[in-house]
């Protein structure tokens, strides 16, 4: 027997999902997707709703996310209001909502946190169509699963790398901050840099005994969080920031001595240079320990941190770049000891190639992508039509081919947002390449 603590509205279909509460006495099997529909009217209401949910990222399907419908049309209805209507998704990422009333309605799906069919966290997942859906479409919603971004900047770490290096970790990317004092001292920063995806901070310092820092940040003149730091000392033996220990002007180059025929070397210098009191034309590039390859020098940052060697490196030759020593000098007054990269290039036969025919799009901004296993971007390319289009000399790995239409052409996929009535941050298809 089942007992209502409430009253039920007179002509209502209601339907009771057991989900898998049901199991076999016995084995213990349970009975999935099971449902009890009975009407307080003289019928029962025979429309449906179907469709699918997937992932915006990754077009991955999940079975359990949670799809609703509201008769109630306001924008605070998935916040602050129970659904009327609500199934989960299976394996597939199908759904159907059946027995409802023959209306338009609101269509959602949720990947929830706490299970209360409400989008009331940051830490959940929404899909949602703008127009409204109509019960008994049989053509199907497809929806498309996004986590918004927190709307709140924060500082998710602070604090002293090394001597004249401290670095600020941000919970978002945000790219335009303005330091502000605030105390009497100027703020002792010789160079801001930013990392590539815009969400860490690296002030530069010469002052290498500065261990008190206090200033705001600021974006667009508005306040977005404040920095007060000092830093502990430690009886413990010295090193890092409280020695000289690791603090020379080192270099690193972007490859682990092997390098492509249509690569770029890079070199990169542990601390900002002063250009005056550096000498790039003085690095050797030599092939056979004795013939010298020519090449030229351009910075790529802003901090004068990152060296582009251009040359036109020769399919499986060896090379070696010497740095003589004292040839570049940081803001901090250190230069460099001899420095050698012994850089190999990789046989054009142990690479691979993808040529893609694209048809069926229209004419836009799209990036179309190689992504591993992990739905990380390895090779993109920006393009605006249909046509073929060829990755040339890439690693010899399984990749997925993605095409992410860019709307606002600002070369990366970007999240939705509902309030904002933003739900084309979908990637359009993603195919297996073997």
């Amino acid at each position: 027997m089942i007992r209502f603590t409430e009253s039920l509205q007179t002509n209502t279909t209601y339907t009771i999902n057991f989900g898998n509460s049901i199991t076999d006495v016995h084995e213990g099997n349970s009975y999935e997707g099971y449902q009890f529909v009975f009407s307080t009217g003289a019928s029962l209401d025979s429309s449906s709703v179907k469709g699918k949910v997937y992932f915006a990222n990754n077009l991955k399907t999940e079975k359990g996310i949670v799809v609703v419908l509201y008769t109630n049309s306001t924008d605070s209805a998935p916040y602050k209001t129970m659904p009327d209507y609500f199934t989960k998704t299976d394996d597939g990422g199908n759904f159907s909502i059946k027995n409802i009333r023959n209306t338009s309605y609101k269509l959602f799906a949720l990947k929830e946190t706490d299970g209360n069919y409400l989008f009331n966290s940051v830490d959940e997942q929404i899909a949602f169509n703008n127009e409204l859906v109509n019960a008994n479409d049989t053509t199907g919603t497809e929806l498309a699963l996004f986590k918004e971004e927190d709307p709140k900047f924060f500082i998710k770490t602070k604090g002293f790398a090394e001597k004249g290096k401290f670095v600020l970790v941000f919970n978002k990317p945000l790219g335009n901050i303005e330091l502000k004092n605030l105390s009497a001292e100027n703020i002792p920063v010789e160079q801001k840099e930013f990392s590539i995806q815009k969400d860490s901070l690296i002030l530069w310092m010469k002052d290498t005994m500065v261990n008190n820092l206090n200033f705001t940040l600021w974006n667009n003149e508005q306040l977005i969080d404040t920095v007060v730091f000092t830093e502990k000392k430690t009886t413990n033996k010295p090193t890092g920031r409280d020695s000289d220990v690791g603090f020379k002007l080192r270099a690193s180059i972007n490859t682990e001595g092997l390098i492509k025929t249509n690569d770029t070397l890079v070199i990169t210098f542990s601390a900002p240079l002063v250009l005056s009191k550096s000498n790039p034309e003085k690095i050797q590039l030599t092939k056979d320990s004795i013939t010298s390859i020519p090449f030229t020098t351009e910075w790529i940052d802003s901090s004068n941190r990152k060296l582009k060697i251009i040359f036109k490196p020769i399919e499986q030759e060896v090379y070696k770049l010497f740095i003589p020593p004292k040839n570049f000098t940081s803001i901090f007054g250190l230069s460099n000891d001899s420095l050698v990269f012994n850089i190999t290039t990789l046989q054009s036969t142990k690479l691979g190639s993808v040529l893609v025919k694209l048809s069926g799009i229209n004419e836009g901004n799209y990036l179309l992508q190689l992504v591993n296993d992990k739905d990380e971007t390895i090779y993109q390319r920006k393009i605006t039509r249909a046509g073929k289009y060829l990755f040339e000399l890439i690693d010899p790995l399984k990749y997925k081919l993605r095409l992410v239409y860019d709307s606002n052409s600002n070369g990366k996929w970007d999240t939705g947002n509902y309030l904002k009535k933003n739900s084309t941050g979908k990637k359009l298809f993603t195919l297996h390449l073997k």
